[in-house]
């Protein structure tokens, strides 16, 4: 995930797409990393990170 000032800096490079539902609703979200660049196990690391980036409570 990224930090809140990256996380911010890239909610601003969408704002121009606000027509687009999910931006209108803020419902953006950022991984930070390459773990999807080269297949391999790494795509366990993406999934896991998807995951909790999508449903954080399920993590608790």
């Amino acid at each position: 995930m990224l930090a809140a000032t990256d996380a911010a800096r890239e909610r601003a490079v969408w704002s121009p797409l606000a027509s687009i539902p999910a931006v209108r609703r803020g419902r953006i979200h950022f991984l930070r990393g390459n773990y999807l660049v080269v297949p391999g196990p790494r795509v366990v690391l993406a999934a896991d990170a998807f995951a909790r980036t999508l449903h954080p409570e399920a993590f608790e």
